[in-house]
């Protein structure tokens, strides 16, 4: 969750985690989306529709908050 600055209407984005950010930015923006902005470790784009996601540096074969890849003998969660 993230705390925003001005009162909107509830909304959320994707963060999608990618192994090549410009390689999936250039997938993204071929099928319509349209950049809007980079930032530190992630690339903010904007789909065809008007929504807001994020293409993140993260390596998405680890879980977020562990090192273990994703699929690996415990899983993704944990069992």
């Amino acid at each position: 969750m993230q705390r925003l600055d001005d009162e909107q209407p509830a909304r959320a984005h994707l963060d999608l985690a990618v192994l090549s950010p410009a390689s999936a930015r250039a997938r993204h923006e071929a099928l319509g989306a349209r950049f809007v902005a980079r930032g530190k470790e992630w690339t903010v784009m904007r789909d065809p529709a008007g929504a807001v996601h994020c293409l993140t540096d993260r390596d998405p074969r680890v879980p977020t908050g562990g090192d273990e890849p994703a699929g690996g003998a415990r899983g993704v969660f944990g069992r």
